[in-house]
């Protein structure tokens, strides 16, 4: 390490895995890769609640016990250029943020907040009075905001300049990088996939109304699902997986289990509309793996995902669902070249390093 050159000290405020959500395993690339860049040394606050449960941004005194211990480590900003924070996305997400962002400020340090959702101008509208006003007043300290797709700049636009909202889309995981476009065409029966947790703002439980549908009609398939359960509705989800013995499930799995997982299946099925939703990094996966998507219009998935891909749906449509499960089993080896598209588009456009470069070309801006 030559001593004359100058390094940029980032300080990583934001979950890291486990638990494993889209939030984390960007944190996790981050915390790998931008520490390996020329002039950039990272140090975190990981701020991973450690359980899971759909209802993020409730009050609870657990979780004010859990983040307030750890407003201890906000002596690592004196060592800071720059305070890189995965922003909370409710009232509650971003009050807990807020000391970071004051300190930082305080200590003349730059302020880069990242927002990994589509709900903070929703959040912000439901919001009035002192509240309102407090939202914004910490937001719009910050002197950079980032988010994952350009449909998503109007969560800043309210407390940021339009010169100060970058954007860029998120990344495949390395671990998939050796899958060949021989391993991404799959035409043998039909295997669907889910892989996110599994969350009724997700559409968890419009796929297990369709895949009783296909029951009812004789149409064969397996469903692998993979995912965290939320604990609230934990009875209630493995009821559905319990009685249906065409489903595999599984915990959330990383590595060289996850690049099995993607290869034995052909479609991916993620019909959101989960408030929180940005883009989710499962659809880049399932693309490189050479998937037929069926999702959703919602939050930034049109930024990265069309008709091209697979399958646009309505948001809480089971029948809909069935009905393109049905048509992709009966046509399966017609969608070899969706396949083959979806592999070299998500192989060229979502790489880690173009990631990690882009969020660095902001940084030194």
């Amino acid at each position: 390490m030559s001593k004359n050159k100058k390094y940029i000290n980032v300080l990583l405020i934001g979950p890291i895995s486990p638990p494993v959500t889209g939030c984390s395993v960007v944190n996790d690339l981050v915390l790998e890769k931008l520490n390996q860049e020329e002039n950039f040394n990272v140090t975190i606050i990981n701020r991973a609640y450690p359980e899971f449960n759909e209802a993020i941004g409730e009050f609870s005194f657990k979780k004010v016990f859990f983040y307030f211990s750890q407003y201890f480590q906000a002596v690592k900003i004196f060592k800071a250029d720059i305070t890189y924070i995965a922003i909370g996305l409710t009232f509650f997400g971003v009050l807990k943020d807020a000391p970071f962002v004051f300190i930082s400020k305080l200590l003349g340090k730059q302020v880069v907040i990242h927002v990994h959702g589509n709900y903070l101008k929703m959040q912000y509208a439901l919001l009035s009075g002192f509240k309102k006003k407090l939202f914004h007043y910490v937001l719009s300290r910050a002197n950079k905001g980032i988010v994952s797709s350009e449909l998503l700049k109007d969560n800043l636009t309210p407390f940021l300049a339009q010169d100060k909202i970058f954007w860029m889309p998120y990344f495949v995981e390395k671990t998939l990088k050796n899958i060949t476009e021989e391993d991404a065409v799959n035409t043998n029966g039909l295997n669907i996939l889910w892989l996110s947790n599994l969350m009724e703002g997700k559409g968890i439980f419009d796929v297990f109304e369709a895949l009783n549908i296909l029951n009812s009609k004789g149409v064969p398939y397996k469903a692998k699902i993979v995912g965290g359960i939320d604990e609230e509705q934990k009875d209630k989800i493995l009821n559905y997986i319990n009685s249906n013995p065409n489903i595999e499930y599984s915990k959330p799995i990383r590595g060289q289990e996850k690049v099995d997982v993607y290869k034995i299946s052909n479609v991916f099925i993620l019909p959101t509309y989960y408030n929180m939703e940005g883009q989710p990094i499962a659809l880049l996966e399932a693309m490189l793996t050479g998937h037929i998507i069926i999702t959703t219009d919602h939050a930034g998935i049109l930024d990265i995902c069309s008709d091209k891909n697979g399958y646009i749906v309505n948001k809480r449509d089971p029948e809909q669902i069935a009905e393109k499960l049905e048509y992709i089993f009966s046509n399966i080896k017609g969608f070899k070249d969706i396949m083959v598209y979806n592999h070299h588009y998500a192989k060229n456009t979502f790489r880690p390093e173009d990631f990690i470069n882009r969020l660095a070309d902001i940084l030194k801006k």
